[in-house]
């Protein structure tokens, strides 16, 4: 059994540049431990050799101590405790991906009371004040599915390419750090500081909910005294080790050679002589460091154990390149290696420049085919390449704004109600974040495809009017999440801001309201996003409105008629994605389309467009 206190905490594409080298370093408190170590050595010699008092030697000897309690529970204990070839690397991996994740609550109740002694030296009472414990209990939570995401044997071959490239890469300082030659066969050797941190997730709404109901009720009942110590653990079925030193052989994959003083015994010997601090820093400076990701999704449905094997991809937002890169591989891929040559021998791409999607056969996310700027390793954002969508598209939009107009209005409307809006101008934003973000989100709703209804399987007024205008370019969008086109009103001020940055919560319900509770809201018709809309009272676009039409992952929809928060609140708990107000089928005027999600949404293109008045 094993245990870590990692939470839950994700956007680089796969390219062929070097990964910057990484290595670990000594911490505070290694050099916190050696100073005590230090001092207490000096304490103990002050008293042999100078004959000061026995308190010196004893306050020196507490202090050595403790420096040899943090040597052995230091990392470069356990880097070195714990030494793999690539072949017991590999296996480790695999019996993490097989694991399933434990997640424990813990509570201690205590009280102090006040304890007297007598000390009959000094004819004294003393009172103090001492902890008593009482009731104690832990509980695991149930966890009936698991989705992995451990970085797999695939992806670790994609990894340690990267790694052994970068070191080849740069200068040869780090080359003579990094890589070990072994004179006489020209076997190189790469030395991995591996850190296995846990990372358990919630896969869907009802489970994060459910978890917080669980240590909520576990708390509260298991509460009997004045004080209480609550903890919570997460761990695994089976061993977990959090560090470990991996040596890359070019000579096979049974390797585990380092050299002759990288071993446990000659750290210790150098703690002994108050040396480790010297041996930590050469020792990390000659290991590769490498966060490799034990991911867990869990769920308390069983129902969604069909679906544990779908990439869910969310290491692509990981800070470290190296990880976002081979997060974006399918993990059930399997790549063939020499046995001879280890990971090392896969063959290299031309001009010795490694394309991991080529040799992993994986594809990641890629841009939509129809966008002027598709390579996402590359960060592009739309406050730069917004660029004019063809006559073709404008004149696709402008059709979607006459179909889907409807002579109604609200009270949400202020002015008159136009008789045709016009595309004076169409803008596509292309966002390598933004979109890769919207993908991601996409992909963890496909997962419960199976939940998801219909929008026009839903009771009310049928099919989206966006979609039955769209034709053809229906086949963009994934229908089984409900991914929609939708209108959302502004200014042309306000949609350049959400188009650069993408939608914010807080703002996009400012000038809509909040109906049906806080949220994104959208429009099937182009004259109800026209309600929220406003004119730009100078600039470039005075007198000109606009409005976004966005790629909307509606998902599990709640549907409802009136404004209801409280029931729309629950339903958020019940595991749906969005709401579906509508206002149609109640009172004859429109639909409206909430989701509660920023990655849910993503604005594709801004409509400039101008009031007409008959």
């Amino acid at each position: 059994m094993s245990d870590s206190n990692s939470v839950h905490s994700g956007s680089d594409g796969l390219e062929p540049l070097p990964i910057e080298s990484a290595h670990d370093t000594v911490g505070c408190i290694e050099v916190f431990a050696w100073l005590v170590g230090v001092g207490g050595m000096a304490a103990m010699l002050l008293h042999v050799f100078l004959d000061m008092s026995a308190s010196y030697f004893n306050f020196g000897l507490i202090c050595y101590i403790l420096y040899l309690v943090e040597w052995c529970q230091s990392k470069a204990c356990r880097y070195l405790s714990n030494v793999h070839s690539e072949k017991d690397f590999v296996d480790y991996i695999e019996t993490l991906q097989k694991a399933h994740p434990i997640v424990t609550f813990s509570i201690q109740n205590y009280h102090y009371e006040n304890v007297s002694t007598y000390d009959a030296s000094k004819k004294k009472w003393t009172t103090k004040s001492k902890r008593q414990n009482t009731h104690a209990a832990s509980a695991r939570f149930p966890i009936a599915s698991v989705t992995d995401e451990t970085l797999s044997p695939a992806q670790t071959v994609a990894m340690f390419h990267l790694l052994h490239r970068s070191a080849a890469s740069e200068g040869s300082s780090l080359l003579h750090e990094t890589v070990i030659r072994v004179e006489g066969t020209g076997e190189q050797r790469l030395l991995l500081a591996c850190h296995f941190p846990l990372t358990f997730m919630p896969r869907d709404a009802e489970t994060t909910a459910a978890l917080a109901r669980f240590k909520e009720d576990f708390y509260r009942s298991n509460t009997t005294d004045q004080f209480q110590d609550k903890s919570e653990k997460q761990s695994l079925d089976c061993i977990h080790i959090d560090r470990a030193m991996v040596v890359l052989s070019s000579a096979g994959q049974a390797v585990t050679e380092r050299p002759w003083w990288m071993r446990r015994s000659w750290l210790a010997l150098s703690t002994l002589l108050l040396m480790g601090l010297p041996f930590r820093y050469f020792l990390y400076r000659r290991a590769q460091k490498v966060v490799w990701h034990v991911r867990k999704h869990f769920s308390i449905s069983p129902t969604a154990a069909a679906a544990t094997t779908t990439p869910l991809h969310s290491l692509t937002r990981s800070r470290d390149p190296a990880v976002a890169r081979v997060g974006r591989m399918d993990p059930n891929v399997r790549i063939e290696f020499s046995e001879e040559g280890g990971f090392w021998q896969l063959p290299a791409a031309p001009d010795d420049i490694l394309d991991i999607e080529a040799i992993a056969g994986a594809p990641g996310i890629e841009a939509p085919t129809y966008w002027t700027h598709r390579d996402l390793s590359v960060a592009f954002r739309c406050a730069e390449l917004l660029e004019d969508a063809s006559d073709d598209m404008r004149a696709r939009v402008q059709q979607l704004l006459d179909d889907c107009f409807t002579a109604r209005a609200t009270r949400d409307r202020a002015g008159s109600l136009p008789t045709r809006l016009v595309a004076e101008m169409v803008q596509r934003i292309e966002d390598s974040s933004l979109w890769q973000r919207y993908v991601d989100r996409r992909s963890r709703a496909a997962l419960r495809a199976a939940d998801i209804t219909h929008v026009e399987d839903l009771a009310g007024s049928g099919r989206c009017k966006t979609t039955r205008s769209l034709g053809h370019l229906n086949a963009r969008l994934d229908s089984s999440v409900n991914e929609l086109y939708l209108f959302h009103g502004s200014s042309p001020a306000g949609v350049l801001g959400i188009g650069s940055a993408g939608f914010k919560l807080d703002l996009a319900g400012s000038r809509t309201g909040t109906m049906f509770g806080p949220g994104a809201y959208f429009a099937e018709a182009s004259s109800k996003g026209d309600e929220y809309a406003s004119e730009d009272p100078s600039g470039l676009f005075a007198g000109k409105c606009a409005m976004l039409l966005c790629r909307v992952v509606c998902g599990k929809l709640f549907r409802v008629e009136t404004a209801d928060p409280d029931a729309v609140q629950k339903s958020r708990a019940g595991g749906y994605d969005g709401t579906l107000g509508d206002r149609e089928h109640a009172a004859g005027t429109y639909r409206e389309f909430v989701v509660y999600d920023e990655a849910q949404v993503y604005p594709e293109y801004v409509v400039i467009y101008r009031r007409v008045f008959d």
